[in-house]
């Protein structure tokens, strides 16, 4: 079964049976699952409905996390042999740049998206 996406708080994630057509919708946190029987055309037909809802001001806001989060673990690298100080204030910083977003909340989704990956490689850990 193919992984397609894994909310990083583990709210939930998408899966693909090839073997069976089914694309599956997981959330172990609250126990629900469901699936839909799917061919290459729905798949192409699904993947054009999100990309065509990811081009709203949600997902500029999100890019904009993300680049946030790029940027705050430069500076964290670039900083390795300063002071503890100097660290924390990047990471201040990073986080202050996100409220300037237009939307906050989801520049903080893709800030998080960013950080939990290269602390999931960084630790071992592959969902």
């Amino acid at each position: 079964m193919n992984h397609i996406y894994q909310h990083p708080d583990g709210e939930g994630e998408i899966r693909f049976d090839a073997e069976t057509s089914r694309l599956f919708l997981l959330n172990e946190a609250d126990g629900l699952s469901a699936y839909a029987l799917i061919g290459p055309w729905g798949l192409r037909d699904v993947a054009a409905k999100l990309l065509a809802l990811a081009d709203d001001d949600n997902a500029d806001s999100e890019q904009a996390g993300a680049g946030i989060a790029l940027a705050c673990l430069d500076a964290l690298l670039a900083a390795k042999d300063s002071t503890q100080g100097l660290r924390i204030r990047a990471v201040q910083s990073a986080i202050a740049q996100l409220s300037t977003t237009g939307d906050p909340k989801a520049a903080a989704a893709g800030f998080a998206v960013i950080v939990e990956s290269v602390l999931s490689r960084g630790m071992g850990v592959h969902p």
